[in-house]
Order: C-alpha cells, then sequence, then structure tokens
C-alpha cells in the first residue's frame, strides 16, 4: 500500500473550493471584513456651507469618504465674531479648526442618510489680539437630503481648553450619496 501525503491534496481542496467561492467571500476571508455590497455603498462627498456658533458666524467645508457604515473625512471651519455694536463690550474671537474624524453612517428613511463622527484636529485662533493654537476634539452629527444639489444641516462642537465652540452649519454638497 502507497502513502500519499495528506498536505498535497488539503492545499489542491483549498485551493478548489476558493476559486467556487464568490470574491466578496475571498475578500472577508483574506482582510477579515465583508467586501462592499449594494448593502454597504461607496460614496464620497464634498460640502460647503455657512455656520451661526457659540463663537459667531462662518464658514465650513468637508470632504467624506464613505465605505458601508464607515464614514471617514476631514474638516476645515472658520468661525468669527461679528461686532454689530449690540453689545457694549464683546469679545474679539477668530477660530479655524483642521480635523481628521471617523464615524459611523447610514440611511435616513428611504433616501437620506446621516452620519455621527469623532477625531482630533488643530485649533487656531486669534483672542483680543493673543493668539493661540491647540489641539481640540472634533465631535460631528450631519444629515444630507437627497436631490440637486444635495442639502446638509451639521452639528459640529470642537472639545479644546483654549477655546472650545459648537455650531450649526447649512451646506451645499456635491458626490454621491450613499
Amino acid at each position: 500500500m502507497k502513502h500519499t501525503p495528506l498536505l498535497p491534496l488539503a492545499l489542491m481542496a483549498a485551493l478548489a473550493a476558493s476559486a467556487a467561492m464568490p470574491a466578496a467571500a475571498r475578500a472577508q476571508i483574506v482582510t477579515g471584513r465583508p467586501a462592499p455590497t449594494p448593502e454597504q455603498p461607496r460614496a464620497f462627498l464634498i460640502g460647503l456651507g455657512v455656520s451661526v456658533g457659540t463663537v459667531g458666524i462662518g464658514l465650513a467645508g468637508d470632504v467624506a469618504m464613505v465605505r458601508g457604515d464607515r464614514v471617514f473625512s476631514g474638516r476645515l471651519t472658520f468661525q468669527s465674531t461679528m461686532e454689530l455694536g449690540l453689545t457694549p463690550e464683546a469679545e474679539s474671537l477668530v477660530v479655524s479648526e483642521l480635523g481628521v474624524m471617523y464615524g459611523r453612517g447610514r440611511r435616513v428613511g428611504k433616501a437620506n442618510w446621516g452620519s455621527v463622527s469623532a477625531g482630533l484636529a488643530l485649533v487656531s485662533g486669534d483672542r483680543e489680539g493673543e493668539t493661540f493654537v491647540t489641539v481640540g476634539i472634533p465631535l460631528q452629527a450631519q444629515y444630507v437630503a437627497r436631490g440637486l444639489p444635495h442639502m446638509g444641516a451639521t452639528l459640529s462642537a470642537n472639545l479644546n481648553l483654549d477655546a472650545p465652540f459648537a455650531s450649526l452649519a447649512m451646506s451645499v454638497r456635491v458626490g454621491r450619496v450613499p
């Protein structure tokens, strides 16, 4: 009786099973994560809007890459107090933020989309002529309505030691909504 090594037979069986396996299943085995499916869309959004917040009025821009329910985003905000003469001694404050965030997103209803993210940001500003630079924790919740153009509302905050702030931005977005 001749002895047949089991290892080559096992490898050949594994290769044959792998060839018959769908690409998504093979990707999950290799990466440990499921491959995107129609239920896990990929999308890329760019938004620009105006904001009103605890500092004053400002501009907000963001870029978001969506893969499945994961959201990778970057945000640039600029806020400034406006001297309208309504208060006798209003503090002059200008704050800008450049941040990166990670979060989760999902469809809201049949056509709209929302996400919640947090991350790390570089915050700089000028308070009464004194400049500061610090690191903060950006937080963001956003809602994007489908349509042309896509309209979005973003509630954001930055937790830092020098000038914590929060704002509500209304924006126009281009790209594909998941």
